[in-house]
This record gives C-alpha cells, sequence and structure tokens, in this order.
C-alpha cells in the first residue's frame, strides 16, 4: 500500500510533464528555434534564449551562456513572449497558406454548382 502511494507520488512530475509536452508539439505556442522569455517562480524567475529542443519531458534553451533543460510542465505554466524566426517561404506553419494557386486553378478545381464558387469569393458580380 505504502509502495504504491510512493510511486504514484514519484509518477505525478513525470506524468505532468509529459502531458505538458504533449500540449506544446500539439498547440505549437513557440517552435524550435524561436527566441522566448519565460518568467515563472517555479522556473527561478526570468530566462531568455533559443529553444533548441522540445521533448516529451523536458524543453532545451539555449540562453548563449548555457543550454538549459526546462520540466515542460513549468514551461507550460510560465508567462512566455516570443520573436519567432522569419519565415521560410511555403512554410504554412510560419506564413499561413501558399497563396501562389493560380485563381484560374482554384476556379477549375471547384465544380460548377457547388455551394461555395470561386466567383463569390473575388468580390466582383458573375451573375448570369
Amino acid at each position: 500500500m505504502a509502495a504504491g502511494i510512493i510511486v504514484t507520488i514519484a509518477a505525478q512530475q513525470s506524468l505532468s510533464n509529459i502531458f505538458a509536452g504533449l500540449v506544446l508539439v500539439l498547440s505549437h505556442p513557440f517552435r524550435v528555434g524561436d527566441t522566448i522569455r519565460l518568467r515563472s517562480g517555479a522556473l527561478g524567475g526570468r530566462h531568455e534564449g533559443t529553444v533548441t529542443e522540445i521533448g516529451i519531458t523536458y524543453l532545451q534553451l539555449d540562453t548563449g551562456d548555457d543550454l538549459m533543460s526546462l520540466p515542460n510542465s513549468q514551461v507550460l505554466a510560465a508567462a512566455v513572449s516570443r520573436q519567432p524566426v522569419a519565415a521560410k517561404p511555403g512554410d504554412p506553419d510560419r506564413d499561413g497558406p501558399d497563396r501562389s494557386f493560380p485563381p484560374a486553378a482554384a476556379a477549375a478545381a471547384v465544380p460548377a454548382g457547388s455551394p461555395v464558387e470561386p466567383s463569390d469569393t473575388d468580390g466582383r458580380d458573375h451573375s448570369p
């Protein structure tokens, strides 16, 4: 009985870090290469650096002086501000959808009579 309680208490922090890691990976509040600033009493105040890795339990932050491993649960609970890296052309996660798709190709891809035709969104009247 006592051993089960000890294991449960010991596993709580690890599970917390794993779930926080999943949230960080899926929600993308910042990415590898972003410069972030964290403020949290649990992390010892303020930390600023470049994210070098987002692992399942820890985040690595390069502060310029050293490489820090911070628990994901504490990072998720901290106040975070970020400066994203410059967007690479065609990276939809950074700069939105690819805008190079030709309008004529879009019009050809949508069947006539569909609920939303390409002509509905270009701002012009296409009444027959």
